[in-house]
């Protein structure tokens, strides 16, 4: 009869926390945000702490519109925090899958949207080509494993697509149809590769990324371009011997 009814205080206390969990208010959240990253600010909290939203998040330059968020039940389980989270933002418009696990941070089933001119305002060798279109973000899941001194990519798939894609070059707009960004990983790092459907610049290339916030951009162009174009591009780029013009930009983010 004893174990009986310990068993059932175990139970009910559980069920206790449980409802506890699900009815707290969505400034718990705020508050651990604001007190372990005190760069981001937050406006405008409403919801609970399993489901809520942000009317505003700022972190540094980067503010995000109406953040959503829904935590999954089974994360009291399984140890790991999972919530599906949606923004409605320039910068990102769209949903994905956020796991957090003791060493592992996943982020999964990306589909979104983003203004590029948006995007080139926080990156400047980027606005100074006055670029236009926008991100079509389709089915991306990336993975980040973390240690005491480390952290590195260990998975990273689906594609982005940089629709009705524009540079300004030397005063002169250049359409780009297209651009296609594969996402994958190799010696720990993101690699992102780049093509066109076949523009005036035909654009192959490779974007990496490391997790110590270093890039890498390089690309290749075609050398049978426009003599203002080609001109222009000559200042950053140098012939390879075989038609191409080569690209190469180092930096941190």
């Amino acid at each position: 009869m004893l174990k009986k009814w310990i068993l059932r205080f175990i139970a009910g206390l559980g069920f206790f926390i449980v409802a506890l969990l699900i009815t707290a208010p969505a400034s718990i959240i705020e508050s651990l945000l604001v007190k372990n990253i005190t760069s981001v600010s937050v406006q405008g909290t409403s919801g609970g702490l399993w489901s809520g939203q942000f009317q505003k998040v700022a972190h540094r330059k980067i503010a995000l519109k109406q953040l959503k968020w829904n935590l999954s039940l089974t994360s009291l389980f399984t140890g790991n925090i999972g919530a599906d989270l949606s923004v409605n933002d320039p910068l990102f418009n769209g949903e994905l899958t956020l796991e957090k696990g003791f060493s592992k941070v996943s982020l999964s089933d990306i589909n979104a949207q983003q203004s590029v001119s948006a995007l080139a305002r926080h990156w400047l060798p980027f606005q100074l080509l006055a670029p236009e279109g926008k991100l079509i973000w389709k089915d991306v899941s990336i993975s980040i494993s973390s240690t005491d001194t480390t952290s590195v990519f260990n998975e990273a798939v689906g594609s982005i697509e940089w629709q009705n894609a524009s540079l300004n070059i030397n005063g002169t707009t250049v359409s780009l149809g297209t651009v296609f960004f594969q996402l994958s990983t190799d010696n720990e790092d993101l690699l992102i590769t780049v093509s066109d459907n076949n523009s005036v610049l035909d654009i192959q290339g490779t974007l990496r990324f490391s997790m110590n916030r270093k890039y890498h951009l390089e690309l290749s162009l075609s050398d049978d371009l426009p003599v203002n174009l080609k001109n222009a591009i000559q200042m950053m780029a140098r012939p390879d011997g075989n038609g191409r013009l080569t690209f190469s930009l180092p930096g941190r983010i």
